[in-house]
């Protein structure tokens, strides 16, 4: 459990170390507000993508493996960055990163599901995500007073090591499966692994790009691969999983939660440090109040998710967001320490009681050999909302600022920030649907388990 919290713990470590310093790095390259956005999308685009096609490589090649690849491929990826001269030296950087983490999601769920009790499935999965609560709260701090006092190439320095730390935990302390599928390469569908991926990695660039022509490509290669997954026996992933309504409700539901999380948190630090004028330092400082929560609030979420399934905590988690957004309507240029704390609180109350839910109810709505490459899939969708909130904010407020001419901050700025305050507060009622009538109630039933003794 150690070993897997390290690694869950390394994507918020990530996000955060990135969000703090976003406004230093944009100044460090010169380059506006949308273009640094790609900091973070050229991280989300490649951990979103490579889930599922991971999962099934972990399924093949047995997880611990690809779990160490994985790890070993985001502490290379860390120390690049952290030499990077320019800023496409940084994008690249960043997408091995992203390469590595989308390992260790997906084989962290199935490491769960094969080690732990089926019947405290959404305890572990509550402890195991109180990781990203535990980076969140002290990685704005550690980030802001590294930017403050050394170099945000630090951020990754330390990144790197931490990784480091986390491969050799990985590969001392999980064992090797009892039992591994034989592979060979007519056992495992190349062809539609590589469609998939086109598929899903266009569809979301020409979101991110707003690129009509790689959307129809995008299509064209989600058609080809669904012609071939409908003639082959054992396709890379099973397309009746997208007209399951429990699974896909689950899924899209955690996107959505994602979405509004990964679009607050790169846009509040902008808003501190560009209308109120806060220190890097001071800004981590006020972003750990909504990862205290956060963290408290996982394990009581996966306990609760045991207890009466999925719908009631995930649409808790969904409201307390929505209430915490609608609070960041009344900050202004000046700081009011006791309306911040309020709102970050909420909001991190919400983040962390729909932690568990979602990913319970995504692995249990799926039959028995689907599960692995759905924790892949499930993945995918749920760590897009990261790519499309990114590119959110981005866009949005470089529009936004534009128009009300405060791209240099200030309070001229307040209204841009306050329209997408009220976009998310829009989106997290869609989401709070969704878990209430797409998410089913009452107590799981877990019968599921991969380990062999």
């Amino acid at each position: 459990m150690v070993t897997l919290m390290i690694a869950v713990f390394l994507s918020p470590l990530n996000v955060n170390f990135t969000t703090v310093a976003m406004p230093t790095m944009r100044d460090f390259f010169s380059v506006n507000v949308e273009q640094v956005t790609w900091i973070g999308i050229a991280y989300f685009l490649p951990s979103v993508i490579f889930m599922p096609f991971q999962a099934s490589l972990g399924e093949h090649f047995g997880v611990r493996k690809v779990f160490v690849t994985g790890l070993l491929l985001l502490a290379i990826g860390s120390l690049l960055a952290s030499l990077a001269p320019t800023f496409q030296w940084l994008l690249a950087s960043r997408f091995l990163q992203g390469i590595g983490w989308s390992a260790l999601y997906p084989l962290a769920l199935i490491l769960i599901r094969m080690y732990f009790p089926n019947s405290r499935q959404g305890e572990m999965m509550g402890i195991w995500e109180s990781a990203v609560g535990m980076a969140t709260i002290i990685s704005p701090v550690i980030g802001g007073l590294i930017v403050d006092f050394l170099s945000w190439k630090w951020l990754y320095v330390t990144l790197g090591v931490v990784a480091g730390l986390g491969l050799y935990s990985a590969a001392t302390t999980i064992p090797p499966e009892d039992v591994k599928l034989p592979f060979s390469g007519n056992d495992f569908d190349w062809s539609g692994a590589l469609t998939f991926t086109l598929a899903s990695g266009l569809t979301l660039l020409a979101i991110v790009g707003r690129s009509p022509l790689l959307f129809l490509l995008g299509l064209l290669a989600g058609i080809l691969w669904l012609w071939r997954a409908r003639r082959i026996k054992r396709p890379f992933i099973n397309p009746e999983i997208f007209i399951n309504k429990e699974f896909m409700g689950a899924s899209l539901a955690a996107n959505l939660r994602m979405l509004i999380a990964i679009a607050a948190l790169t846009a509040l630090p902008l808003f501190f440090e560009d209308v109120q004028l806060l220190r890097p330092s001071r800004v981590g400082f006020l972003m750990v109040i909504y990862s205290l929560f956060l963290f408290l609030s996982a394990w009581p979420g996966g306990l609760w998710t045991d207890r009466s399934g999925a719908r009631a905590p995930g649409a808790a988690g969904f409201l307390a967001m929505v209430v915490g957004l609608i609070l960041l309507l009344g900050f202004d240029d000046q700081l009011e320490i006791f309306l911040v704390a309020l709102a970050l609180a909420v909001r991190g109350v919400g983040a962390g009681l729909s932690q568990t839910p979602f990913a319970q109810a995504a692995t249990e709505a799926v039959s028995i050999n689907q599960k692995r490459l759905s924790a892949g899939l499930y993945g995918t969708i749920r760590y897009s909302g990261l790519a499309f909130g990114t590119v959110l904010v981005g866009i949005f407020l470089q529009q936004r600022l534009t128009y009300y001419g405060a791209l240099s901050g200030g309070p001229d700025a307040l209204p841009a920030y306050r329209e997408l305050w009220i976009v998310l507060i829009i989106l997290g009622m869609i989401g709070l649907a969704l878990t209430r009538f797409l998410l089913p109630g009452g107590k799981p039933q877990l019968v599921y388990r991969t380990h062999i003794h």
